[in-house]
């Protein structure tokens, strides 16, 4: 490449990324031989994502990554893309686009250019270079490793949605309650259920499990606490889809994507309602969970059901709570007076003995409630 040429480009960087699709890749090669008078190999690594919000999570591990390794990021200084105006902003001696789709960094050391355009990364290095070619390759696994961790963090629990007679899963961020702490937040009588639960969970086993009781009391806690400590898949089942589980479209569905998973079922009285008292005799819904649980699909799909509500037990089902099939329950209630009084103190620095809360009770005592607080619940005084 003459001067001239060279000068050209350099005095014209932003032209370099005019062109859309599979051209781009042309101009960034150029652009490695005007910065470093060398031909370019490139490693290329592309990523789909179930989920949008994953998208900027990327892009900024990608950022951050690049730029504790040394690398300098670029801006436009003129340039139009798609119709849209990027601005006039430059950094550094060459100038290239910065979009929200699309970022350039560059390593006059390394003598590497690194390339986000849009669901991509590039590396363009020496041509045959095999130092800069693991280096690059290196970059992008601490990339991947970095982005895992993050994900890994998030709870996460999928919904099965229904669209033009197909079956979806969508993946739904939740509250992360890895550090619940059982013995504090729960009577002592859960204690060895909580564990025999959570081993269940890990367990080549499918069957059942039922929680119980009052509203406030943690079942929705405990559920998302069994979440992010467990590396199953958690699939929450909308009520209204229970009798879509004898669905052949809905077993097909189980089959390729939802293999091994624990279903979680909230408020589902009417699912699990004795057969003899519900509407014509007839539960569906039930009847699919007893065959999931450990008839013959259970023992190809390995599913695991949480099931959580509000009434009294005995209106179960009797064949849910069959030996085998019933893997644990539990009725949880008010916090004991003694366990309430000492989270009392915890969480406000009151003392005195207290008379049994739920935890909604107890985590919301200083909420105003129709404009005044809430009278305190304390005996012995």
């Amino acid at each position: 490449m003459d001067m001239i040429e060279k000068n050209f480009l350099r005095e014209n960087g932003t032209r370099l990324f005019v062109a859309d699709g599979y051209e781009k890749t042309y101009y960034y090669q150029r652009l490695f031989t005007v910065l470093f008078d060398k031909l370019p190999s490139v490693v290329e690594y592309s990523y789909e994502f179930d989920d949008k919000k994953d998208s900027p999570v990327f892009l900024g591990v990608f950022m951050s990554t690049a730029r504790k390794n040394g690398f300098v990021q670029y801006s436009a200084a003129e340039t139009l893309c798609g119709g849209t105006d990027l601005g006039k902003v430059q950094l550094g001696e060459y100038v290239c686009v910065e979009h929200s789709d699309f970022h350039l960094f560059t390593s006059s050391s390394k003598q590497i250019i690194l390339v986000f355009d849009r669901m991509s990364i590039y590396c363009f290095y020496e041509f045959q270079n095999k130092e800069s070619k693991h280096y690059c390759e290196e970059f992008l696994t601490s990339i991947n490793t970095s982005f895992n961790r993050i994900k890994s963090s998030k709870s996460k629990i999928g919904c099965i949605g229904l669209s033009d007679r197909h079956y979806y899963l969508k993946n739904m961020e939740i509250k992360n309650m890895g550090k619940l702490d059982i013995g504090a937040l729960y009577n002592d009588d859960f204690q060895d259920i909580a564990l025999n639960i959570s081993r269940f969970l890990e367990d080549d086993q499918n069957g059942l499990v039922i929680l119980h009781g009052e509203q406030g009391t943690g079942k929705t806690s405990f559920i998302r606490h069994l979440i992010s400590q467990s590396k199953k898949q958690f699939v929450y089942l909308p009520l209204d889809m229970a009798s879509c589980l004898s669905d052949p479209r809905m077993i097909t569905f189980i089959c390729d994507e939802m293999k091994d998973a624990v279903i979680v079922i909230e408020d589902c009285e009417q699912v699990l309602v004795d057969r003899g008292e519900s509407y014509n005799s007839i539960n569906t819904g039930l009847v699919n969970i007893l065959n999931m649980a450990d008839g013959l699909l259970g023992d190809s799909l390995n599913l695991k059901f949480i099931c959580t509500f509000n009434s009294d037990v005995r209106k179960i089902d009797k064949a849910l709570l069959r030996k085998g099939r019933l893997i644990d329950k539990y009725e949880f209630g008010k916090l004991s007076a003694e366990k309430t009084s000492a989270l009392m103190q915890k969480q406000y620095g009151l003392t005195g003995t207290f008379e049994p809360m739920t935890l909604a009770e107890i985590f919301n005592y200083s909420i105003e409630n129709h404009g005044r607080n809430k009278e305190r619940k304390v005996v012995g005084f």
